[in-house]
């Protein structure tokens, strides 16, 4: 592949292949301005370590493209603002809050999901189980009836696309967000349709919300977050550890050999694909990068995946390997944007796996190789057919 001297993160070859010009761009100028995209790219893992726990990177900018569907929210935030809005999330995250979650929400779905596959037949994995996980799970935490997941997932898919890059149109996107809002805020008034306990239920009695002065703006955004960064990046994350599974048949005979090979290779594959390659922020005040001079106000993309196959941050990073010593893939974050769901996530990622393991037989590739991989921000493939066969 040719890498252009100027990364132009629309182009179709990147989309489907992005790792050659990471290394190149590690190897030559790790910190690079972008002129098509209007920013500096960061891809060595050092540097976008630092950069996502620096306070001079600022997340709060009033343009960038979440802060435009959801308002004031957890994510576009930076100091005493994000710590408030994330203590309103935090309970529900927590080592003690995930081992119920699991009982009580992550099996249940994960079963009834699995149960609903056939038994010896063809299935795209992408949106029977990928899709079906995550938004089950998601909704059941949330306290969304369970028939209005798919109903939702649909709705947000013109915001998804104004999320990612390139980014999809506006106003189907401002549309889509006027009609969930209005979803959630009936569901907030009607205290008969949603559950006790349930997330949305527990913010809107939360009295750090009302202390806080958090108003209705703010608290449908912070929900309509919670449903994003809870389902699209897991749906991803599904989606590209079954393509590593495909791609690597020895992996995936020794995932279904041995229960305890699951968890090396869930951690694996994030590291490979993560779900989430880039993280946006800007220039708080005039500042360097890896010795490279950045002036104030200046958009910084941090790319994670590119930090996660740095050779001077792990052996051989282009090796898909189970059991990887180091531990410093940047996919779920670090500072005080750190995911907060990421134990939630990967609980929810083992127990799919040992579902299936448990229930069918190795799953295979329709047409001898999963298809690829493409995207940015939300990088996986649009389907994966594969054939399924129960014990």
């Amino acid at each position: 592949m040719t890498v252009q001297h100027t990364l132009d993160f629309g182009q179709d070859q990147f989309l489907l292949d992005p790792w050659p010009v990471y290394a190149h761009l590690r190897a030559t100028e790790p910190v690079h301005f972008s002129e098509p995209s209007g920013c500096y790219v960061v891809t060595a893992h050092a540097d976008v370590r630092d950069g996502l726990a620096r306070a001079d990177l600022a997340a709060d900018f009033v343009l960038r493209a979440s802060r435009l569907m959801f308002g004031r929210n957890m994510l576009d935030t930076d100091g005493e603002a994000h710590r408030t809005l994330r203590r309103l999330v935090n309970p529900f995250f927590g080592a003690s809050a995930v081992a119920v979650h699991l009982r009580d929400v992550i099996r249940p779905v994960v079963d009834s999901v699995v149960d609903g596959l056939p038994d010896d037949g063809e299935v795209d994995f992408v949106s029977r189980i990928a899709v079906a996980v995550p938004y089950g799970v998601v909704c059941r935490l949330m306290g969304v009836p369970p028939d209005d997941a798919p109903w939702l997932y649909e709705q947000m898919r013109p915001i998804v696309r104004v999320l990612d890059y390139p980014k999809g149109e506006l106003e189907p996107a401002h549309k889509a967000k006027q009609v969930v809002e209005d979803y959630f805020r009936n569901l907030l008034a009607d205290r008969d349709r949603l559950p006790e306990g349930s997330i949305i239920d527990r913010l809107r009695h939360a009295d750090t919300t009302r202390s806080a002065g958090i108003g209705e703006s703010e608290l449908l955004g912070t929900i309509m977050l919670m449903l994003v960064a809870g389902t699209e990046t897991s749906v991803s994350a599904i989606s590209n550890i079954m393509h590593c599974l495909l791609s690597f048949p020895d992996v995936l005979a020794e995932v279904w050999r041995d229960q305890d090979a699951i968890a090396p290779a869930v951690q694996e594959s994030l590291r490979w694909e993560p779900p989430l390659h880039s993280v946006l922020r800007f220039a708080a005040k005039d500042l360097e990068i890896g010795g490279t001079p950045i002036g104030r106000r200046s958009a910084v993309l941090l790319s994670i995946a590119s930090a996660n196959r740095d050779e001077r941050a792990f052996t051989e990073p282009e090796r898909f390997r189970l059991g990887r010593a180091e531990r410093g893939a940047l996919t779920f974050g670090v500072g005080q944007h750190a995911c907060p769901g990421m134990f939630l996530a990967e609980r929810e990622f083992h127990t799919l796996l040992g579902v299936l393991r448990e229930r069918f037989l190795e799953p295979e590739a329709v047409g001898g190789s999963p298809p690829g991989i493409t995207g940015h921000i939300f990088r996986r493939a649009g389907h994966i057919p594969v054939r399924l066969r129960r014990r």
